[in-house]
């Protein structure tokens, strides 16, 4: 599974639980976010860190599968780099 990379510019982390239990549970990462305003409104962004075999699977055409937890759809963006962010970035100057 890809990694989670500490993102530019993060606002907040979601930690694991204090409690959590690696051996018993399994891992669990910590995902660095961001949240960005956008036009239409906010959104949270954070990267992920593809291993060299899960590179080599996409471009093999493989798909990356987004399993969402509940129910409600989720509207999202998808960008290699990050430069929407950096292009905002700098127009607010």
């Amino acid at each position: 599974m890809p990694e989670f990379k500490r993102i530019q510019d993060f606002t907040f982390a979601a930690l694991p639980p204090k409690d959590w239990d690696e051996a018993k549970n399994g891992p669990c990462a910590s995902v660095f976010m961001r949240l960005e305003q956008h036009e239409h409104g906010p959104m949270m962004a954070y990267a992920l860190e593809f291993l060299p075999d899960e590179l080599e699977l996409l471009k093999a055409g493989e798909p990356l599968i987004f399993r969402i937890a509940g129910s409600h759809p989720l509207l999202m963006s998808l960008e290699f780099g990050d430069h929407s962010y950096t292009a905002w970035k700098e127009s607010q100057k």
